[in-house]
């Protein structure tokens, strides 16, 4: 009965959206205020919530019309020919052809198809130059030379690291939004550490002078043996505090 009362019509749309955000089932379930058992019931019971949700999957994936990944981001800003002349390249890459076949493909194309083609398998590589540079066969040195020689290709680098930061930033506000503990405290530690919110706090002092220490045996007090045991009890305590 319990399930019944939190079903509502709506969570068909809203578990799309929240699917297509790319929210984790608990991520869901907590957004529609729920458990993750009840969110798996709705899926098997309920036909529209299911294909509702796996639509929106789809598209945080990258697999739906709507969808883009940050790889497919950079794929669709490829020229007609340059995105069939990468299609070539990956799938001999995958079939082990070699360098030399890819070489083949390239030696007629000018600087700037490399450098576009890099670019993408810059990202589809995870953002590891190395296996971007092996993958168009271009070496460290004419990488470094673009980038100190060409302007507009050292802008486009800039400009891919400038999104990736508003891809992982929008990935990690989706986390927040599904409530992720952990995600939640790194955003406020980052974003609001100017609201208290830092794991230290920044001290700043300046100290002018001297600082004098000074030692008073226990002995010299004249104490009663109840007395220095109080002391000593007193002193365990504030140490352990």
């Amino acid at each position: 009965m319990a399930n019944k009362r939190l079903w509502k019509t709506e969570n068909i749309i809203k578990g799309y959206e929240l699917a297509k955000s790319g929210m984790s089932m608990a991520q869901i379930a907590k957004a529609l205020g729920t458990s993750q058992p009840t969110i798996v019931k709705w899926i098997e019971k309920k036909e529209a919530f299911r294909i509702a949700v796996n639509a929106g999957r789809k598209i945080s994936k990258g697999n739906g019309k709507n969808g883009m990944n940050f790889r497919d981001y950079v794929y669709k800003r490829l020229p007609e020919d340059l995105k069939k002349l990468w299609r070539e390249i990956n799938k001999m890459d995958k079939a082990g052809s070699g360098v030399e076949k890819i070489e083949a493909l390239l030696v007629r194309k000018g600087m700037r198809v490399r450098q576009h083609l890099f670019l993408y398998a810059w990202v589809a590589s995870n953002f590891s130059i190395s296996n971007a540079l092996g993958k168009v066969n271009i070496s460290r040195t004419t990488f470094d030379y673009w980038k100190e020689k060409d302007p507009e290709f050292a802008m486009l680098v800039e400009e891919i690291n400038w999104h990736k930061k508003n891809f992982f930033e929008d990935h990690l506000c989706k986390l927040v939004a599904g409530g992720d503990v952990s995600s939640t405290i790194f955003a406020n530690e980052t974003y609001n550490r100017d609201r208290g919110y830092s794991k230290r706090q920044d001290l700043n002092v300046n100290l002018t002078g001297e600082t004098t220490h000074s030692v008073i045996l226990v002995d010299s007090l004249g104490l009663s043996l109840k007395e220095r045991k109080k002391l000593l009890q007193k002193m365990k305590n504030a140490k352990t505090a």
